[in-house]
């Protein structure tokens, strides 16, 4: 893996009480304190079909100084993200980042431990190691199926998604997740020449079920799913990039 350019860990339910408000913001602010958080807000806009109306909503959002992750409160989703940011933090290689992921978890519930949510998950988008034209053709041969009038050919558009649920053990919990692997091109903007370069992208999420309406995951539980995909991820990436 060249480096992480996506990840977001995430706990979905009902906050709608989780506000901005000057108490809570100052709570949750000291408790992230040290990691260099600084408080802000996350506009949402939504469309009221009834009035036809768009809608502004202020949700409370938490900001690392070099923005590149941000903790947000949405009405039905509380999300870690972080997104690489040129001059920003960097992370290359999976344990490094969702075991940052669990740290800002831990604190940024120390206020709200007892919120719980019907559904947890964790994705990211990981950019393989710059490839030569030929190595690259050859990867996508090798994992995607190439019809006999595309053999000696270039592949210069392709994308690979697919879910193969799983049964995954976390803590005391036993779910069936689902486990989505993409494989896919993204522009890169070289930093020497300004010139645009395409790069393999591989992307890994997985879940546990939407169709579970109960309020039954705590952080707590993030915390042990996080684990239990931090090993998946890892020998996932591993056979996936093989040789590369």
């Amino acid at each position: 893996m060249d480096k992480v350019i996506h990840f977001q860990m995430s706990l979905f339910g009902a906050f709608i009480n989780i506000q901005p408000n000057q108490e809570l913001t100052g709570k949750i602010a000291a408790c992230l304190q040290n990691d260099d958080f600084i408080p802000s807000v996350a506009v949402v806009n939504t469309v009221d079909p009834i009035k036809k109306q768009v809608i502004r909503e202020d949700r409370l959002q938490m900001e690392s100084k070099d923005h590149t992750w941000h903790i947000i409160f949405f009405e039905e989703r509380i999300d870690i993200n972080y997104d690489y940011v040129m001059g920003g933090i960097v992370y290359n290689n999976i344990e490094s980042i969702i075991q940052k992921a669990k740290i800002l978890c831990e604190h940024t519930f120390a206020e709200i431990g007892d919120t719980t949510g019907i559904r947890i998950a964790i994705n990211g988008r990981f950019l393989v190691r710059e490839l030569s034209s030929d190595d690259k053709q050859r990867f996508i041969k090798r994992i995607a199926f190439v019809p006999s009038c595309c053999k000696d050919k270039d592949i210069t558009e392709w994308n690979i998604h697919f879910n193969a649920p799983i049964e995954l053990e976390f803590g005391q919990k036993k779910e069936i997740c689902n486990n989505i692997i993409e494989m896919f091109d993204v522009i890169e903007i070289n930093s020497q020449d300004k010139t645009m370069v395409p790069r393999l992208t591989i992307g890994l999420d997985m879940s546990t079920s939407q169709s579970n309406k109960d309020n039954q995951f705590q952080y707590t539980d993030l915390l042990h799913f996080a684990d239990a995909v931090q090993v998946i991820m890892q020998s996932t990436l591993k056979e996936l990039e093989g040789d590369f």
